[in-house]
């Protein structure tokens, strides 16, 4: 009897620290990471899988309930379809989704935007692949036109630009500058810009001052 009790003790303390790890609910993108493969993805651990999506993967161990979330380890590797994301124009991986979600899930394939080494860049559709091109300009009067290579098809889906820098866009990718350029500028906060303007969208050539 006493063997039992100790077994049936064991289970539930395991039980326990199984419902720890588990989140009480689904994150709100579980089912399009479960569309993409998240749930049978050798890159991220049970741990994963029980803090995002504990109800949705039917391999977390969790059951139909979780618990309270805990912070997991690092996957050892990125999702496999980073790069299909980050490529794909309707997607854009890197440049349109949260801080969050590229260090979550993209860590490498998003390693410039996670830290990024240039003062501005830009991102073009070019010939449906998404291609991200960096500007390193650190003088405030550098009139310097990097040509972007934008067209009518193959236009400008994103531009960023660091605190301090500012990206003037130009009709023409010739050098020096001559302004006006296509307004408005877009003025650094450390942030990826969605270009809306259609001008700006095939813009042959942009400018990156900085200040700092």
């Amino acid at each position: 009897m006493s063997r039992v009790l100790f077994i049936l003790a064991v289970v539930a303390t395991v039980a326990t620290v199984i419902s720890a790890q588990c989140a009480a609910t689904d994150n709100v993108n579980c089912a399009s990471w479960v569309k993409n493969g998240f749930c049978n993805n050798p890159g991220y651990t049970e741990a994963y899988r029980q803090q995002y999506c504990p109800n949705s993967c039917t391999n977390s161990g969790c059951g139909a309930a979780g618990a309270t979330t805990t912070t997991a380890a690092t996957p050892a590797k990125e999702n496999a379809n980073c790069p299909k994301w980050n490529e794909d124009p309707t997607n854009a991986f890197c440049a349109s989704q949260s801080a969050a979600n590229i260090k979550t899930f993209c860590f490498t394939t998003c390693a410039k935007e996670i830290t990024p080494v240039d003062g501005c860049a830009f991102y073009v559709d070019t010939a449906g692949k998404v291609v991200r091109t960096g500007a390193n300009k650190t003088a405030a009067n550098d009139d310097t036109v990097v040509p972007t290579l934008a067209t009518a098809t193959n236009k400008i889906l994103y531009a960023y630009a660091k605190t301090g820098c500012t990206v003037a866009f130009y009709a023409a990718a010739t050098s020096p500058a001559t302004p006006p350029g296509l307004a408005p500028d877009l003025v650094g906060a450390g942030t990826i810009t969605k270009v809306t303007v259609a001008a700006q969208q095939t813009a042959a050539g942009i400018t990156c001052k900085c200040t700092a």
